[in-house]
């Protein structure tokens, strides 16, 4: 039937190894993006209020726009959107 195939295989692959790097270096700008900004608007302000409504001003394109933006990445070529949402941002 053949040799099983490892579960841990697609952790030694390249391409696997480069993409998770990506998104984990994406992940730690977007969150000290949102630690700095709440810092800058708490200086500003001094409003708890203030500062998470601003960072639900920060997230609310994704909510709104995130299953039109899911349904177009669909039918879109996957590498090219990620290219242009890391261009965009």
């Amino acid at each position: 039937m053949g040799q099983p195939i490892s579960r841990f295989k697609v952790v030694l692959d390249a391409d696997y190894a480069r993409l998770w790097g990506i998104g984990v270096s994406t992940n730690v700008m977007r969150w000290l993006e949102t630690v700095a900004l709440g810092i800058f608007v708490y200086e500003l302000t001094e409003s708890a209020f203030i500062v998470g409504f601003v960072g639900f001003l920060r997230m609310a394109p994704m909510l709104v726009l995130g299953a039109f933006i899911g349904a177009i990445s669909d039918r879109a070529d996957r590498r090219a959107m990620l290219a242009t949402a890391n261009i965009i941002l």
